[in-house]
């Protein structure tokens, strides 16, 4: 069993590899991401504008905003590319029996 800082999220079956999910931590919103079956979780808001990813879509391991096309590493929540942005903060996602937990980022909530 995980740690109290981890929350359960969601199963692994309810993220196909390639795609994204809206989960709740602590009332901030980030999206999971299965890239090729590894877990990933970022804030469900661009460091630009603000914009929600979860409008956006997925380029191999980069999230793109809706807004103005700002790019982020879903790895580490740098932005790759677009207009001067924050990064935006990401949460330490752990599998464990077929259940994904979320840690959210160290001063999140």
């Amino acid at each position: 069993m995980p740690t109290p800082d981890f929350t359960e999220v969601a199963k692994v079956s309810d993220v196909s590899p390639g795609e994204m999910k809206v989960v709740v931590v602590d009332r901030e919103r980030y999206i999971l991401v299965n890239l090729a079956g590894e877990f990933f979780a970022i804030r469900d808001e661009c460091g630009h504008a603000f914009g929600l990813f979860s409008k956006g879509w997925l380029e191999d391991d980069v999230v793109v905003c809706p807004r103005h096309y700002a790019r982020y590493d879903l790895r580490t929540g740098a932005l790759v590319d677009g207009p001067i942005a924050n990064d935006v903060p990401i949460g330490e996602v752990l599998i464990e029996d077929s259940t994904v937990y979320l840690k959210p980022p160290h001063g999140s909530s």
